[in-house]
């Protein structure tokens, strides 16, 4: 019994001491946090699109250490936040993320906000898995979420909010993102203020102005009109800039100054009570047409609201529903039928204004929830346009449609030539700030040989790339490298490109000077063998490196050749191909440009290439004639169907999950030694 017991207990510890030298080599396995970049894994979307859990804890676990997130998601969220330092990730069907960027899109008109980019979540490949890594990294389940240097900032309301006590402009302007002062932050604060308010009060926390608010207290029982309160040194770090601005507008030393219909009525505590004592106040508001709300004497049945007087348009207040729409649109060249409460009507307004500005357009605004037949009007313009929503421009008595399809037609540079084309802007002036951007475009084009337009997370522009990274790297060219869509100006890019050069779309390529075209044009050069020639004779690739290149490949071809000793009859030509590269290179990839996992385990490959001299290729199948094909050659020689697909002497080891395995492990590291692949 004794010697049962004692067997038993030497096998239990002999059980624990295993552990513990297994524990210890895994421990001695994992690499540092200084070791080579792995890309970020977990849980990723696979091949298909779904989510799949990659191999083993240990894994996770050095993915971890290294301070990656568990899957590309949330890579693609941190990666964006630390490369730009304004960020919003927007929907593009959201009305709240269209009023955030109307407000962001206004400061980078007015006072150049730069590093400024937007992610429209909707329109990536995997949204969910974008939306569930803002979710796990910041708590942002709803759109818009914009962020300041990596900092939450909130979402609509709050950047509403922001904009509302006039603190966004200071603060991105103490953050060095504004091109514009505070002074002149200011100033646009105060002539917003005072156009958009029938009476505007500027005040401080000292200034005797309850009087002064009594009085127009007391007028709003009787007219309909906005009233608005500024109290400016609740703001301190922009007081010294709005008063100075308001002294030098108004002419007035002291507070209360208030505006009134857009002019200064007073600039002491008893000027408002002095015009009310003497009937001036009632008379102006007679003089502008200001709509009654009824006395206090009135009838407790609310009388029926008067149509609002329109400056042009006497037939405003007495044409009604269907007669009074008619009679709008064609009276105006643009005319606009909004509604004051909804966010789209705001940001239409904006664009509408910054075109006022920059290109003199004239348009006419009516707000319809000013009105008393606001249903009738609904129900005319669905039988005129097919539209019963707001806001609905019209151009010469033809409905554009709303915000959004007025907006789509700015970002793509052709809502000015529309306008220009339709009578509305006789001459479409260029801006002082567009033609700082077209002398840029200019200058990128003339003085660089090789100039790349592209878009973001676009998968033309991808393989363009990717052609001209392959040169690159056999011929060390230098070239030019433009994501239109991250720049600041973004739109006045894309205008220079069509006004100078007739570019429509992206991605666009320039060989001194001359557009050669997008990607068709480029894969038809390419398919021919005729893209080098011709970077030759624009001098992008030197002649002796293109000579020493061209050598090269004819010893390759001679090799491949000598390489296919057992041909098959029944092999395609690209089967032929694919067997003559996996004999031909020890480490052979067969890569797609626009797959995620591709691009991870280039990656890698790409850190023991540089860190210890190891040699490979890679054929990016999507940029051949046939993909289909290669794809089918790969099945034959592999069994695999997907890409990556990494072969190392012959034989595939896997794609990029099984790579990333192996060197996690220490497996690829030892198979490369073994073949005396590394050093």
């Amino acid at each position: 019994m004794s010697i049962a017991v004692t067997l038993y207990r030497q096998r239990f510890w002999l059980v624990v001491l295993l552990g513990v030298v297994t524990l210890g080599l895994l421990f001695f396995q994992l690499p540092s946090s200084n070791d080579a970049f792995v890309p970020p894994t977990g849980s990723a979307p696979d091949h298909n699109g779904h989510l799949t859990q990659q191999p083993g804890k240990l894994l996770e676990q050095h993915i971890n250490n290294l301070g990656f997130s568990n899957n590309e998601a949330e890579y693609f969220v941190q990666h964006t936040l630390q490369k730009h330092r304004v960020v919003v990730f927007s929907k593009t069907s959201c009305p709240e993320a269209l009023a955030a960027k109307a407000v962001l899109e206004k400061y980078r008109r007015q006072h150049g906000l730069s590093d400024y980019f937007v992610v429209e979540v909707d329109l990536q490949e995997e949204p969910e898995h974008v939306k569930q890594a803002l979710i796990k990294m910041h708590g942002r389940s709803t759109f818009p979420s914009v962020f300041l240097d990596g900092v939450p900032v909130g979402g609509n309301d709050d950047i509403q909010r922001l904009e509302k006590l006039e603190n966004l402009g200071p603060m991105l302007s103490q953050k060095g993102l504004l091109r514009d002062s505070i002074d002149d932050i200011a100033s646009t604060f105060i002539t917003e203020t005072v156009n958009n308010n029938t009476v505007a009060v500027f005040t401080t926390k000292t200034a005797v102005d309850k009087e002064t608010m009594e009085v127009f207290a007391e007028l709003q029982k009787v007219y309909n009109f906005t009233l608005t309160k500024v109290v400016i040194d609740e703001k301190p770090h922009n007081f010294f800039a709005m008063r100075q601005r308001l002294f030098k507008m108004s002419g007035k030393q002291n507070f209360p100054l208030t505006y009134m219909f857009r002019t200064a009525w007073g600039g002491q505590p008893g000027d408002i009570p002095y015009f009310k004592k003497h009937g001036d106040l009632v008379e102006s508001f007679q003089k502008n047409r200001v709509p009654l709300l009824g006395t206090p004497e009135a009838e407790k049945e609310e009388p029926v609201k008067p149509n609002p007087a329109v400056d042009g348009f006497p037939e405003a207040t007495t044409l009604q529903g269907r007669e009074f729409v008619d009679a709008f649109v064609k009276k105006f060249d643009v005319a606009v039928l909004g509604k004051n409460a909804i966010l789209h009507s705001r940001a239409l307004w904006d664009l509408l204004h910054q075109y006022e500005l920059n290109y003199g357009l004239k348009f006419k605004w009516i707000d319809v929830d000013q009105r008393n037949d606001e249903k009738e009007i609904q129900k005319a313009l669905k039988d005129t346009s097919g539209r019963d929503n707001f806001p609905n421009l019209f151009v010469n008595g033809v409905s554009l449609g709303g915000s959004d399809e007025v907006y789509a037609k700015n970002v793509a540079g052709e809502l000015r030539d529309f306008f220009v084309v339709s009578g509305i802007i006789e001459n479409a002036k260029v801006t002082e700030h567009e033609q700082v951007v077209r002398d840029k475009v200019k200058d990128e084009i003339t003085k660089t040989p090789l100039m790349v337009y592209v878009r973001s997370f676009d998968s033309d522009s991808l393989k363009v790339k990717a052609i001209i990274d392959g040169y690159k790297e056999l011929y060390q060219l230098d070239y030019g490298y433009v994501k239109v869509e991250e720049q600041a100006d973004s739109t006045e890019y894309m205008l220079a490109l069509k006004d100078l050069y007739g570019v429509t779309s992206l991605p666009a390529i320039f060989v001194n000077g001359k557009e050669v075209g997008g990607l068709a044009g480029l894969r038809v050069m390419y398919d021919a063998g005729t893209l080098k020639e011709e970077l030759v004779n624009a001098k992008v690739i030197a002649q002796d490196e293109y000579d020493r290149e061209k050598a090269k490949m004819s010893n390759l071809i001679k090799d491949m050749k000598e390489a296919d000793v057992k041909e098959d009859p029944s092999w395609t030509p690209e089967e032929k191909k694919v067997r003559q590269l996996i004999k031909r290179n020890r480490v052979m990839v067969f890569s797609k440009t626009t797959c995620s996992f591709s691009r991870r385990a280039k990656t890698l490959l790409g850190q023991y290439r540089d860190q210890r001299g190891l040699e490979y290729e890679v054929l990016e199948a999507d940029l051949e004639s046939n993909v289909a094909a290669v794809k089918a050659a790969l099945v034959s020689v592999s069994g695999r169907s997907t890409f990556p697909n990494i072969f190392v002497d012959g034989k595939s080891i896997g794609g990029s999950d099984e790579l990333l395995e192996k060197h996690v492990k220490g497996d690829l590291e030892e198979l490369f030694q073994k073949k005396n692949l590394i050093v």
